[in-house]
């Protein structure tokens, strides 16, 4: 293992023991609550939460204006969850975010660009194909927005099963510049 990621390891284990260390010290009364949250506090939290990531994903759109790769799926993700879950979510916002994150995604049909590092699978679709499995309830991406979405990632995935990175990112430390994923066999 090398010494970089053997230290790393080393030092999260430091961490997860010295966190548990102190719980089972701490008074139990202080480490936990006595009461466990009545469905009407947790009820108020979730509309509570709604709300921030509402508000936070309207600041995002006008401050950044990206979707980027995770923050308008990841948000469409929230809100359908929570709609599917009985909660209170503006079906403007939801349709708004999720018109604006798929814009991300408008291009997928188009074929695969051969130059190095450009060959990547779209990230936002492959983030909303999940939602969709994930939250059957919800409208934001239909059955023939899927199969584009499956034929984008057949296109993509090279001969040994794997799909290319981002060899365009910068590297971190000794990070390698791009990752391969592979299905298991």
């Amino acid at each position: 293992m090398p010494q970089r990621l053997l230290s790393s390891a080393a030092m999260a284990a430091i961490g997860v023991l010295t966190a548990a260390v102190g719980l089972a010290h701490a008074e139990p009364e202080k480490a936990f609550p006595r009461e466990t949250p009545t469905v009407e506090q947790t009820r108020q939290a979730v509309e509570r939460a709604i709300d921030f990531i509402q508000k936070d994903a309207a600041k995002w759109r006008a401050d950044k204006k990206c979707a980027s790769c995770h923050h308008g799926t990841m948000t469409v993700w929230a809100l359908s969850e929570a709609k599917a879950g009985g909660y209170p979510v503006k079906a403007e916002t939801l349709g708004d975010m999720t018109a604006w994150t798929k814009e991300r995604i408008k291009d997928i049909d188009k074929p695969r660009d051969t130059r190095p590092g450009f060959s990547m699978v779209n990230t936002p679709a492959l983030y909303l194909a999940v939602m969709a499995q994930a939250v059957p309830e919800q409208t934001s991406i239909s059955a023939d927005e899927l199969k584009q979405i499956a034929g984008h990632l057949v296109q993509h995935q090279e001969v040994d099963g794997s799909w290319p990175g981002r060899p365009r990112r910068p590297r971190i430390g000794r990070r390698p510049s791009s990752s391969r994923t592979r299905w298991p066999r």
